[in-house]
Formats: structure tokens, C-alpha cells, sequence
């Protein structure tokens, strides 16, 4: 989003504020939609970069917790380390699940 907005500059130069306005906008309002569409473009792109670093975030600590988990059960006897196969299975199946919703979720 910021090289959309640094190309927009560049080919469009201050006539880039023209896309905040909307069509047949009294020049009284002017500064005023002006400002609160910038306000809206801003805060859309923090809002999906705080959503998109909070959901990776998330799945990375459910992993940690989970691995934990399996490590303690795993390392505790043989018995525990042949049934904690069972749950690491799982963990590496989730961990390919993580890396393709977050690849969705940096394109969206």
C-alpha cells in the first residue's frame, strides 16, 4: 500500500488527493472530506497490518504452547514418546495450515 501511494505521487503528483474527493463535492466541504478520507485510506492500512501481524502472532504462540506441550509428554518415557508422535503429527499439519493462512492473509 505504501508503493501504491508513493507511485500515485509520483504519477499524479498533488492531483493524488483528487481519488479523496468525491465527485461533485461542494468546495465548502472540501477540506473537511479531504481530511476524513485520508483519515479512512490511513487507517484501513494500519488496521490490516495490525490484523494481519496479530494473526501470525497467534499462530505462532497456539505452536509454541502446543510444542511445549508435546516436548513434556515426549520426554517424560519411551511409552509417552511412541503416543507423543501422535500430537507432533498433528503440529507439523497445523504448522503448513499457519503458513497458508498467513500467506492468504498478506494478500488480502
Amino acid at each position: 500500500v505504501l508503493a501504491a501511494t508513493i507511485i500515485g505521487f509520483k504519477e499524479h503528483g498533488l492531483k493524488f488527493f483528487s481519488l479523496l474527493v468525491p465527485a461533485g463535492c461542494p468546495l465548502v466541504l472540501l477540506p473537511l472530506l479531504v481530511t476524513i478520507e485520508l483519515i479512512s485510506y490511513l487507517a484501513k492500512n494500519i488496521s490490516l497490518g495490525l490484523r494481519l501481524g496479530a494473526n501470525i502472532t497467534s499462530g505462532h504462540m497456539l505452536l509454541s504452547i502446543l510444542s511445549g506441550f508435546v516436548f513434556n509428554i515426549m520426554n517424560s518415557s519411551i511409552i509417552f514418546f511412541i503416543v507423543g508422535l501422535i500430537p507432533l503429527t498433528f503440529i507439523m499439519m497445523f504448522s503448513g495450515l499457519e503458513l497458508v493462512i498467513a500467506l492468504i492473509q498478506a494478500q488480502v
